[in-house]
C-alpha cells in the first residue's frame, strides 16, 4: 500500500493518501423502499464508523424521515419521522449531532444518540437549499429566493448575514470580487449546494443558473479574503471534460429548475467533490492545481453500478444523483432522483487526515501533539526529531489509537538555545510508511526570552517573548534574499504560505539595533 503526504495550507493539518488499491470498486451501500416521488433521498452523511443516514424525502410511509443504515447492503431503517420535506443533511466534527432545514421553514438539530429534535431557527420559509457548519461549528445557510447567505450559531439564536443577495433577474457572471458589494451578490433562486473547507476557511457555492461553482474566501490571514471568485465552471452549459482547470471546463445545465449543480463536499486535501447532476456524473478540482476530473459515472441514463468496473464506466443515471459526502476512504452517493439507492465508491486515493501536528515550548520541555480524523489500517505513529534538519532519530513511538484521537508527547531532553525538529512517520499495519515534512520549536536562549518557531502545518513562524520591548525581525533565504521585515512588540506570527519551501533565517534586532536573536527555520 502506497501512502502518499499533503500538507494544509491554513491551520495545522496532514493527510495521509492510500494509493495501493489502484482500481476503484462501486457498492451499494443502502437501498431506498419502494417509494415515489422526486427528489427522494437527497442528501447523505456519513459517520466514521461507517452509519449512513439519508433524507428520504418520499418514503413508502408519504412521510418524510431521516434514515439510518448501519452496514453496507442494507435496507435504510427510519431513524426520524421529520413531517415535512427536507433538505441540507449535515453532520457535526464529532459525530453526534445532525442539522438539516425543512419545507416550513424550520432549521433542526437532532442529537444522534437520544433522536432529540431541536429547532434552532424558525421562520425561514421553503427556501433553504443547504446547511454547512464552519470551523467553529457555526450553521452557514442559504436563502435561495432572495439570494443570501446567513449563519447562526451551533446553538441557534438570531441569524446574521453574510451576504445579502439583492439582485434578480436573468442568470449573469455575478460578479467575481469583493464580498459584500452588489456586483457580487448572487441571484434570486440561484444556490443550490454548498461545501466548507475547514481547514482553509472556504465557502463554495454552487451558482447553478450560471453553471458555476463560486469560492469564497472567508480566512482573515489571507490576502483574498472577502473576495469571490469562480472556482468552476465557464458560464456556458456543458458537461467539459476532464483534465483542464475547472474555471475554463463547462459544468451544469444552467437552469434553476431541476439544477445540475446540487450536493458538494470537501475532502482533507482541499479538493472539491461535486455532483453534476444533468451528466449523470461525480467530478473533483484538485486543491493544488484547480484542475477538473471526472471521478465517477458514465453519462448514461440508466443506473448501472458494478463491484468490479471502474468507476467512470459505470453509469450513475443521468439526472439522478443529488448529494456526495467524503468520508473512510470513500465517496458516498446520494442518487434519488430515480434509483433512490446510497452508492458508495471506495476510492484508494482519498486521504486519511491527521490535524494539528505541532511543536511547541512549554516549560522547559518542547511539547509535540497531533490528532487524527480518520485512522485506516494504521499501526503506529513514530516521531523522529533532529537538530540540524536532516539527521533525524526516533525520540517516541505511540500505537494508533482509532478515528478521532489526540496524540502528545513531552520532550523534556532538549536544552536552550537549540532549534529541534520534528517528523511524523505514519505506518500502516503492513508496514508501508509516510513522512511529514518537518514541524521546529526551540526553549530559546539562555540570556533572552525570544522563542522563535516555524509550524510548517500551520503556514506561519511565531516569535514569543515576554518582552514588551520594540524589536525588528527580517526574514531571509538562504541566498540572501530579503523576504520580509516588520517591527513588532509581544509575541508576532508571520504568514508564510506564499513563501516558497525551504530553510530561512529570522535576525532579530533590538531598538538601538543590537542582533539580539538569529535563527534558522524551515517553512
Amino acid at each position: 500500500m502506497k501512502i502518499k503526504f499533503y500538507k494544509s495550507l491554513i491551520i495545522p493539518a496532514l493527510c495521509l493518501a492510500f494509493n495501493g488499491v489502484e482500481a476503484q470498486t462501486l457498492t451499494v451501500a443502502s437501498v431506498k423502499e419502494a417509494g415515489f416521488g422526486t427528489p427522494s433521498t437527497n442528501s447523505v452523511v456519513v459517520t466514521s464508523d461507517g452509519t449512513i443516514y439519508a433524507i428520504d424525502q418520499s418514503s413508502i410511509s408519504g412521510s418524510p424521515r431521516i434514515t439510518r443504515t448501519f452496514s453496507t447492503g442494507q435496507t435504510q431503517t427510519t431513524f426520524l419521522t421529520i413531517g415535512a420535506g427536507a433538505t441540507g443533511l449535515t453532520l457535526s466534527p464529532d459525530g453526534t449531532t445532525l442539522y438539516y432545514a425543512t419545507t416550513d421553514g424550520v432549521i433542526n438539530k437532532v442529537d444522534i444518540a437520544t433522536g432529540t429534535r431541536t429547532d434552532l431557527l424558525t421562520g425561514q420559509g421553503s427556501d433553504v437549499s443547504d446547511i454547512v457548519l464552519d470551523e467553529n461549528g457555526d450553521l452557514i445557510f442559504d436563502k435561495r429566493f432572495n439570494g443570501d447567505i446567513h449563519k447562526i450559531s451551533k446553538n441557534g439564536g438570531t441569524r446574521t448575514t453574510l451576504i445579502d443577495g439583492t439582485r434578480a433577474g436573468a442568470a449573469t457572471n455575478g460578479g467575481d470580487g469583493a464580498l459584500h458589494t452588489v456586483a457580487n451578490t448572487f441571484q434570486t433562486r440561484d444556490i443550490s449546494g454548498f461545501a466548507y473547507d475547514k481547514a482553509r476557511k472556504i465557502l463554495y457555492v454552487a451558482d447553478r443558473s450560471s453553471s458555476r461553482i463560486r469560492k469564497i474566501d472567508l480566512n482573515p490571514a489571507s490576502p483574498t479574503f472577502n473576495l469571490i471568485s469562480t472556482y468552476a465552471g465557464t458560464g456556458t452549459a456543458g458537461d467539459g471534460a476532464g483534465g483542464s482547470a475547472a474555471n475554463a471546463t463547462a459544468i451544469g445545465n444552467g437552469g434553476t429548475g431541476n439544477s445540475s449543480l446540487l450536493g458538494m463536499h470537501v475532502d482533507g486535501n482541499g479538493n472539491l467533490f461535486f455532483t453534476d447532476r444533468q451528466y449523470g456524473k461525480i467530478k473533483r478540482v484538485d486543491f493544488a492545481t484547480g484542475i477538473l476530473t471526472v471521478v465517477a459515472g458514465g453519462g448514461a441514463t440508466a443506473l448501472s453500478p458494478s463491484a468490479s468496473a471502474s468507476p467512470t464506466s459505470f453509469n450513475l443515471g443521468t439526472g439522478d444523483i443529488a448529494d456526495v459526502y467524503i468520508a473512510n476512504g470513500a465517496y458516498y452517493i446520494a442518487n434519488g432522483f430515480n434509483g433512490n439507492t446510497v452508492l458508495k465508491v471506495i476510492d484508494s486515493t482519498l486521504p486519511v487526515t491527521i490535524t494539528g501536528f505541532a511543536a511547541k515550548a512549554v516549560n522547559n520541555a518542547i511539547v509535540v501533539q497531533w490528532r487524527t480524523q480518520e485512522e485506516v489500517d494504521f499501526s503506529r505513529f513514530e516521531l523522529l526529531r533532529s537538530t540540524d534538519g536532516t539527521n533525524f532519530s526516533v525520540v517516541d513511538v505511540q500505537a494508533a489509537k482509532g478515528n478521532g484521537s489526540s496524540y502528545s508527547y513531552s520532550d523534556a531532553n532538549v536544552a536552550l538555545g537549540t532549534t529541534y525538529y520534528y517528523k511524523l512517520n505514519s505506518i500502516d499495519q503492513n508496514g508501508t510508511s509516510v513522512l511529514s515534512q518537518p514541524t521546529v520549536a526551540s526553549l530559546g536562549g539562555a540570556s533572552d526570552d525570544i522563542v522563535v518557531f516555524s509550524n510548517t502545518q500551520n503556514n506561519a513562524i511565531n516569535i514569543n517573548t515576554a518582552s514588551a520591548e520594540k524589536l525588528s525581525v527580517k526574514l531571509v533565504n538562504l541566498t540572501g534574499q530579503l523576504i520580509y521585515k516588520g517591527d513588532f512588540s509581544g509575541n508576532q506570527s508571520i504568514a508564510t504560505s506564499s513563501y516558497a519551501k525551504g530553510i530561512y533565517v529570522v535576525t532579530i534586532t533590538n531598538a538601538s539595533g543590537k542582533v539580539i536573536k538569529v535563527q534558522k527555520v524551515v517553512i
